[in-house]
């Protein structure tokens, strides 16, 4: 969590980062290749990146929804009880 104190004219300020962020647009991007079906191989290879990069953005993407896995993930999305 960010906390710091920011100067802007003359005055500190404190900017402060919320827990649950949005996602990046490329954490969208994986997500959404999680939602349909694809496995960390196809999605580094359809993003040309490498596996352990989207495997990061994954541990990023549970963080900010609140999830532990790409299954409790799909069951968010697709409105499946737990």
């Amino acid at each position: 969590m960010l906390n710091e104190a920011v100067e802007v004219k003359g005055k500190a300020r404190r900017r402060v980062r919320k827990d649950r962020a949005e996602l990046t647009s490329r954490q969208c991007e994986v997500r959404d290749c999680v939602l349909k079906g694809l496995r960390i191989s196809e999605i580094a290879e359809r993003l040309h990146v490498l596996p352990n990069t989207v495997k990061y953005h994954l541990t990023l993407i549970y963080r900010k929804e609140g999830v532990r896995d790409r299954f409790t993930l799909l069951a968010k999305y697709h409105g499946i009880a737990q």
